[in-house]
């Protein structure tokens, strides 16, 4: 693509502005910094480079949340359809390691919970006090962000909340292994703990969506300050009163 890019310019036709929306809805130096890195390293190889314009997040847009919304409250209405009543709603997003965000201040936890409370805040079907945000994916000794959706889960479960939907907003096509360990081991342990859960999928190639997602690219592209403001939805301070702080553990 860069090489015909290159060769559109000695035509006088080749596009003056690269625009890069990496695929993951809030910002984490893990995923888009790094992605940031090799975009870097791409055109450290090239005489010439375009105006480049690199949007780090859009989890907190129209496009995404309210398919977000539309994908869980059709969900639960098609688990009522089948005589299942929704006792709560985990939304669950891929770990990080703590460190990252109390000492490093990565965005990432801050996004998540704006995801969550846009989300859980805009429901039709379910209450805000029926969800909960955690964490899953964690691997090795180091602590990571609390709390865990395992360990969540199974005290769900011990509280009497035996049917349980989950949701991980950290993608917008199928991940394999969240796919894998939301609804295949998550649900497996969940059966041995006494009750179930049941998975929403990612927006994948959903129609709105795609076409909600496309509107964005060319507001970003092409619309004013006010236009790419008015295509996100807005916190307020007081908003952030219940994010649980993290804090690192001493032992």
């Amino acid at each position: 693509m860069y090489d015909s890019w290159e060769e559109d310019l000695k035509n006088n036709v080749g596009a003056t502005k690269l625009m890069v929306i990496p695929m993951f809805p809030q910002y984490s130096e893990s995923t888009i910094a790094s992605g940031v890195d090799a975009l870097a390293k791409e055109l450290s190889k090239r005489v010439k480079i375009p105006t480049f314009e690199v949007i780090t997040n859009f989890h907190r847009t129209h496009a995404f949340i309210d398919n977000s919304v539309t994908q869980v409250d059709a969900k639960v209405e098609e688990l009522k359809k089948e005589g299942i009543d929704i006792d709560k709603l985990v939304i669950s997003f891929h770990g990080m390691q703590k460190r990252r965000v109390v000492f490093k201040g990565d965005d990432y936890y801050r996004h998540c919970y704006e995801t969550y409370r846009l989300i859980v805040d805009r429901l039709k079907h379910l209450k805000p006090e029926q969800a909960v945000m955690t964490f899953q994916s964690r691997f090795g000794s180091e602590e990571w962000i609390t709390p865990y959706t395992e360990d969540t889960v199974e005290k769900l479960i011990e509280e009497g909340n035996k049917e349980l939907m989950v949701y991980s907003p950290s993608f917008v096509a199928d991940c394999l292994e969240t796919t894998d360990e939301l609804g295949h081991e998550l649900a497996e342990e969940a059966k041995e703990w006494g009750g179930n859960v049941y998975p929403v999928e990612c927006l994948n190639t959903n129609e709105q969506w795609c076409k909600d997602f496309a509107k964005y690219v060319m507001t970003q592209a092409e619309g004013s300050a006010q236009d790419k403001e008015d295509i996100e939805y807005q916190l307020k301070a007081e908003d952030y009163d219940h994010m649980p702080k993290l804090v690192m553990n001493q032992s």
